[in-house]
């Protein structure tokens, strides 16, 4: 009888192990923390990104209220312009449309006669939010909607057209009219003498009438924050207003 019993345990037993066994391993509250400890850092965060960040390399498109030129603007001169598209980061609005950005002519390019290409750099100083809240900011103009008429370098210099395939033209017809006027009053000598006037006719007509960068109010640049931007401080200063 007792053999029967240590049968009936034994069995009871290895089916309570074999149960135990076929369920899934459920950590304690301690090991779960040291398992969250060991998580990568870069992942926690990519999961919780900052909120009200604006990172280095935001794009902000505006719109120019005042017209810009190289021939009529000097190094000092202050623009401004109002944002076009509005920045939204993890479904929030950051920068809305209306905002606006603020700064001043840093480098102006004006080249003599018919070489070069002229340019303006523009420093970006400031952004207005609708709100009447302003924040000083690092950004760099980096292109314009109209790339292939408005180019700006990798330093942030805009540059416009040189003188184009027409105005060399009228300098090479000044030059040949001379030429030609030359000749039927004095000859190959005066051809040559012609040729000359001409060519001094046009030089002096290019030094009135050289290559200008126009930049027309209503004409949209692309600048990039060089420096990150936290709002969280323009949000907290609103809200005390209140």
């Amino acid at each position: 009888m007792k053999r029967q019993l240590a049968v009936v345990f034994f069995t009871i037993a290895v089916l309570a192990a074999s149960a135990l066994a076929q369920q899934p391993y459920k950590p304690s509250g301690a090991l779960k923390a040291q398992e969250n400890a060991q998580t990568p850092r870069r992942q926690l965060e990519r999961r919780a990104p900052i909120p009200h960040l604006l990172p280095t390399g935001t794009a902000l498109r505006f719109r120019l209220e005042r017209p810009l030129s190289t021939s009529r603007n000097r190094v000092g001169d202050k623009f401004s312009g109002t944002v076009t598209e509005a920045v939204v980061i993890e479904g929030q609005t950051l920068v809305p449309i209306g905002a606006h950005v603020a700064g001043h002519i840093e480098h102006k390019s004006q080249p003599r006669r018919i070489h070069g290409h002229p340019s303006l750099r523009l420093h970006v100083e400031k952004l207005m939010m609708p709100s009447g809240q302003t924040l000083w900011i690092n950004a760099t103009v980096v292109d314009s909607a109209t790339p292939r008429r408005i180019k700006v370098s990798e330093n942030g210099n805009i540059t416009g057209p040189s003188i184009s395939h027409s105005q060399k033209v009228e300098t090479v017809a000044l030059t040949g009219a001379g030429a030609v006027t030359g000749a039927v009053v004095a000859g190959p000598v005066g051809a040559v003498a012609g040729a000359a006037a001409g060519a001094g006719a046009a030089a002096g007509h290019y030094m009135v009438k050289r290559p200008a960068l126009e930049l027309p109010a209503g004409t949209v640049l692309i600048l990039e924050l060089n420096t990150p931007i936290n709002l969280a401080n323009l949000e907290m200063a609103s809200s005390r207003e209140r």
